[in-house]
């Protein structure tokens, strides 16, 4: 976008002296830069404020050397900003910086926003609050770039049925919190994410769908970096809505605490049509996660979990994955059972199954350590909503359970056109278990394999 006024926050008043609240400046100068169009600058120092509403047709620029910090007084925060999405999550709902109905929005500079994680929640906030930094709502034509954005007390940025997004070159750090994210698109079409370094408590990016009637489609995401102490990119969870059109390609995968690709279906809506390829991935306990099963995950659906929707056609290819140790700072899990991890799990419910899967042109490489004993007279409990108690599907339900997987490459149950060419799979330690092991599988085929131990599958 080119703008042809510029709106420096200092003329309405702005100091940046990291003491002085600035919302009102500003936001005065937000407000008149959208009547005529043009930038809203800011220069030159720490500006403190409270939630600031961003409006049409403006340009904010955080100029090198300046940051845009959130107040640490929550009642700087408006409760005006719509809600966050996921049930039992309350203390998310405020934000620093929220846009809603608008169009026509560029945020950049080789500048910093500030959460100031490290105040929040505060000791005397009964409602234990975490502002997010950016939340967007119904809006269109969006731009972030080159922009640093760091100490989050929860979510980086949430786009909320928003289209015609592109997201480059920023850089994101929400490791302070626990339950933080980077990048989420819930119910948003025709996004791009490029270039971007990204690292999480929790997810680094989402791509979701919580309204029935806002599908999350035509996503591009590519020559992007993942650190995360949980999953690096989730796709689904809140899934109401259909979710599809996704290719994630040419990104880095490292230290990565539960999951790489984390997919999953649970709130009735359809996925598919994806393609992930050229990824590299280093200590990421679970590779690749794909599950098919009913929760209520979203705020708003009701109690009654609705019927399921279906989960077909996905290609992954050329991805290469290397396992040497857990992240340290994944405490949570037991020593013993963490380490024999398994590279690839797939998991539908009887009777709806995950359908047509690829894997192509991949090397994988697990911890291993694992015995044919570990998992012997030992079954792996079904992802049904008696087992999960309310809550999601993941490995670490199986951690707590002390239940280890029978396979250390490949597991895959209730599963309909699962097809493996060109997959290497080893093991760092010796592994009593199978490469490859399916379970209520039809039409499975595989063809240069490259396999420590055999193949088994059970019908």
């Amino acid at each position: 976008m080119k703008y042809t006024r510029d709106y420096d926050v200092r003329d309405f008043g702005a100091i940046g002296d990291n003491s002085t609240i600035n919302t009102t400046a500003i936001q005065t100068a937000i407000d008149q830069c959208s009547r005529t169009g043009g930038t809203v600058s800011i220069a030159n120092g720490c500006y403190l404020t409270g939630t600031l509403y961003l409006r049409d047709n403006i340009h904010m620029k955080v100029e090198a050397g300046a940051v845009l910090k959130g107040s640490s007084c929550i009642s700087d925060y408006s409760t005006d900003t719509f809600k966050h999405m996921y049930k039992n999550e309350e203390s998310l709902n405020i934000c620093l910086l929220f846009a809603v109905d608008a169009q026509n929005i560029e945020i950049s500079g080789m500048g910093c926003i500030d959460g100031n994680a490290e105040l929040f929640p505060a000791s005397f906030d009964p409602q234990k609050n975490r502002p997010m930094i950016f939340r967007f709502l119904n809006c269109s034509h969006l731009s972030m770039h080159h922009l640093s954005i760091r100490n989050t007390p929860s979510w980086a940025a949430v786009w909320l049925y928003c289209s015609d997004i592109i997201v480059e070159g920023v850089t994101v750090d929400s490791s302070f919190r626990g339950t933080s994210d980077c990048l989420d698109f819930d119910g948003c079409e025709n996004v791009r994410v490029t270039n971007c370094n990204l690292n999480a408590n929790d997810d680094c990016l989402c791509l979701q769908s919580s309204r029935v009637d806002r599908s999350c489609q035509n996503i591009s995401l590519t020559n992007c970096s993942f650190t995360s102490n949980w999953d690096a990119v989730r796709i689904g969870l809140l899934s109401r809505g259909n979710i599809e059109n996704v290719t994630i390609s040419n990104c880095v995968f490292h230290e990565i605490g539960h999951v790489g690709l984390l997919l999953e279906l649970c709130e009735g809506g359809d996925m598919g049509n994806m393609v992930f390829t050229g990824l590299s991935m280093k200590n990421t306990r679970i590779p690749i996660f794909l599950a098919f099963y009913q929760q209520r995950a979203c705020v708003d659906a009701p109690e009654e979990v609705e019927p399921m929707g279906h989960m077909r056609g996905f290609i992954f290819s050329s991805i290469s994955c290397t396992f040497k140790k857990m992240p340290e700072k994944c405490s949570r899990y037991v020593e013993g059972v963490s380490e024999k991890n398994s590279l690839i799990f797939i998991s539908g419910l009887p009777g709806h199954y995950i359908e047509d899967i690829l894997f192509q042109n991949m090397f994988l490489e697990t911890n291993g350590d694992g015995t044919g004993n570990d998992a012997a007279g030992v079954p792996v409990p079904e992802f049904d909503l008696e087992y999960l108690k309310g809550w999601w599907a993941g490995i670490y339900r199986f951690d707590e359970d002390r239940i280890i997987l029978p396979a250390h490459g490949v597991y895959a149950r209730h599963v309909r056109g699962l097809r493996l060419s060109k997959v290497t799979i080893r093991s760092r330690f010796p592994d009593g278990r199978e490469s490859i092991y399916v379970e209520d599988g039809n039409n499975i085929s595989c063809d240069n394999l490259d396999v420590e131990n055999y193949v088994k599958g059970v019908s």
